[in-house]
């Protein structure tokens, strides 16, 4: 069974442009910026529970500082490609039992680093049984590159760490037939690296719902947010000078507010967002006429 590689996304033209006035803040790569982590996970198998140790370095992360908050990074557009390096290492009893069950490749479909709300994938991979060597202490390892794929930021932090994962799946097969087997840490996550990530402006526009409304009645605002990376979420307010008129939520980047507390004429408002854990808060003014 062959194993389905997910598609590689392309970077939107804006985030492109956003990479290359520096959204993306990198150190000049050195060794210094090594990202190395190693872990214990305790795999199902018809066996019971089998410990594979997965030692993990992605060095040019490392060398990632900063990103803004949702911005989608496509390592396959950047002048080097970035790579994670693993070995993994299982104990002779569970090579043993790998092959009287005929397993020679461990499939492995989805592994990526936990980052903030996000995660850091790679490319889909097979660590070969076959290939593995043995240690010393009459464990066996193999080695495996494979290149890391698109993903998103998450929202902003200080020092956001990317980890070795909580999980992971394994797909081998036996007799044929696909096998799922799932892999999940038993210590505490190692930090391979830690980036900033920054809140990015946003854009608050407010628009009466219609040319005037009648004394008495819900007047109506109609609200958009907008921002680079994604939809914003979170509160939005109606104000008039220091008095709220109204509060509600974002969905999908829009509101309506209302209010009855309007005098008759040309009521000068402000629409104010507050922000997420994307976005910086943002305004705008809006004027709602009132009429007999």
């Amino acid at each position: 069974m062959k194993f389905t590689t997910p598609a590689r996304r392309v970077l939107a033209a804006g985030a492109v442009s956003a990479l290359a006035a520096g959204a993306l803040v990198t150190t000049t790569a050195t060794t210094a910026n090594a990202a190395p982590g190693s872990n214990v996970y305790s795999c199902t198998t018809s066996a019971g529970p089998q410990n594979v140790t997965v030692d993990v370095d992605v060095p040019l992360i490392g060398a990632v500082t900063q990103l803004d908050a949702g911005q989608p990074v496509d390592p396959a557009v950047l002048p080097v490609t970035i790579e994670a390096n693993l070995t993994f290492t299982i104990s002779n009893n569970f090579k043993l039992l790998l092959g009287s069950l005929g397993v020679q490749e461990m499939e492995v479909p989805a592994y990526g680093g936990d980052f903030g709300n996000s995660k850091i994938p790679v490319e889909a991979f097979a660590a070969s049984v076959t290939d593995m060597t043995q240690n010393e202490d009459t464990t066996w390892s193999v080695d495996v590159t494979t290149p890391v794929i698109a993903f998103k930021a998450p929202a902003a932090g200080t020092a956001v760490p990317v980890q070795t994962p909580k999980k992971f799946g394994i797909v081998a097969q036996i007799g044929g037939e696909p096998a799922d087997v799932t892999c999940t840490r038993s210590d505490a996550a190692d930090v391979l690296t830690t980036i900033d990530v920054v809140k990015t402006a946003s854009t608050t526009t407010g628009k009466s719902a219609k040319r005037s409304f009648a004394k008495g009645t819900n007047a109506k605002v109609n609200v958009t947010v907008a921002g680079a990376y994604k939809k914003p979420s979170g509160q939005v307010i109606l104000k008039k000078g220091t008095k709220t008129l109204d509060k509600g939520k974002l969905r999908k980047g829009k509101a309506v507010l209302s209010t009855k507390a309007l005098k008759v004429g040309k009521n000068k408002l402000t629409v104010i967002y507050k922000g997420d854990g994307y976005y910086t808060g943002s305004k705008d003014a809006v004027t709602v006429k009132v009429t007999r």
